[in-house]
């Protein structure tokens, strides 16, 4: 008997320590705590692979959208002021790692993100005269409308769309503002910029 209860209490032993060893890799491999405080730190970090020297890269965090187990972040990095975005993978365990970054120059990016069976249209941009209200886009024929709050000059919008769309970006020439007024603005703006 007493061999026995050895044997069960090695057992539990082990198992607890597996269990210990996998809390352990999940907290480690997501090191952005849930409340991101520390985002910018890990953003530098992820922004300093492969480069030699390492620089301290201006940051500025806007808008996010969660999609399924993602959260996108908008962002400024960088002398230039790139605009981009990162994408967060979310534990569960509430903390966060980054998936991906992306940025560049120009003023819109924009991703076709499918999650748990249904798609959506991520579409950021940086308006410095805040003055689009609304941006229609077409996608895979038919046409979506997206609204800015409150006229801001960094936005990240979302909007669910057809599970059919094969489409991954948007044709920019396909994209329309409009101000408060409802009046197409379009040409008064650069349409470059880059994927989500």
């Amino acid at each position: 008997m007493g061999k026995r209860k050895g044997l069960i209490i090695g057992a539990i032993a082990v198992l607890l320590l597996a269990v210990a060893c996998k809390v352990a890799d999940a907290y480690l491999s997501y090191p952005i705590q849930p409340d991101m405080a520390n985002l910018t730190e890990h953003i530098s970090k992820f922004y300093n692979r492969g480069r030699k020297t390492e620089v301290s890269p201006y940051i500025a965090l806007y808008d996010s959208v969660n999609i399924g187990d993602k959260t996108y972040c908008l962002m400024e990095i960088g002398e230039d002021l790139d605009f981009g975005s990162v994408a967060l993978e979310k534990s569960v365990f509430g903390r966060y790692r980054i998936a991906r970054m992306s940025y560049g120059g120009g003023h819109f990016r924009d991703g076709i993100i499918e999650s748990g069976g249904k798609k959506d249209f991520l579409f950021a941009g940086r308006d410095i005269t805040a003055r689009i209200c609304k941006a229609t886009a077409l996608i895979g024929g038919e046409r979506y409308e997206l609204y800015t709050p409150e006229q801001k000059d960094h936005f990240l919008l979302c909007t669910e769309i057809s599970d059919q769309a094969q489409e991954k970006h948007v044709d920019r020439s396909e994209i329309t503002f409009y101000d408060k007024n409802n009046r197409d603005i379009t040409d008064q703006y650069n349409l470059s910029g880059g994927g989500i």
